[in-house]
């Protein structure tokens, strides 16, 4: 599957943090339906790292913007991590010909979906996305990128990995993330 197709993500906190600090945010919720359930959400705004009221406030309004699915999951003794899974699983179930993909990088998360062989995307790869979409330039998709590496801890392969898609001229394959 192409990833132009996929018009909905899923999304953990960790993502959206590191998109948030990059700047990436706002592009993430302009060229894309967002889900996640309401403890994503509670997770997110509680961390300690969002000690500025302005990045607070930027990641307040991205939640008032998009949609929570927890109407089926109401496991509460599951962890976060299972529940989105969980979430992501059944509107796949019920929304099989939407195209639809995980956006994290919780290593929990990622090792279900590749069991399960879900799509997924991690933060790192939004500049990709969005420059392969030509939504951003180039000279952007790069700027952003090295944002996100400098506010993130991604092993040598994983950025390896996403310049090499960034700079590649085809187009960006979920199943070759």
């Amino acid at each position: 599957m192409n990833f132009s197709e996929v018009k909905i993500l899923f999304t953990d906190s960790c993502s959206l943090i590191i998109l948030e600090k990059s700047g990436l945010i706002s592009f993430l919720k302009k060229n894309f339906t967002v889900y996640t359930i309401s403890e994503v959400k509670e997770e997110t705004l509680k961390k300690p790292k969002i000690k500025n009221q302005q990045r607070y406030n930027i990641l307040e309004e991205f939640f008032q913007n998009i949609f929570f699915y927890n109407d089926k999951i109401e496991s509460t003794n599951l962890p976060v991590d299972k529940k989105l899974f969980l979430a992501l699983e059944h509107f796949k179930k019920y929304q099989a010909d939407i195209k639809v993909a995980m956006l994290t990088d919780d290593k929990k998360i990622i090792k279900r979906l590749y069991k399960k062989e879900h799509f997924f995307i991690n933060a790192l790869l939004i500049p990709a996305v969005l420059y392969h979409r030509e939504i951003i330039s180039l000279s952007a998709a790069k700027s952003y990128m090295n944002i996100i590496k400098e506010n993130s801890r991604y092993s040598k392969e994983v950025i390896r990995y996403a310049e090499n898609i960034l700079s590649s001229s085809r187009a960006l394959k979920i199943d070759q993330l």
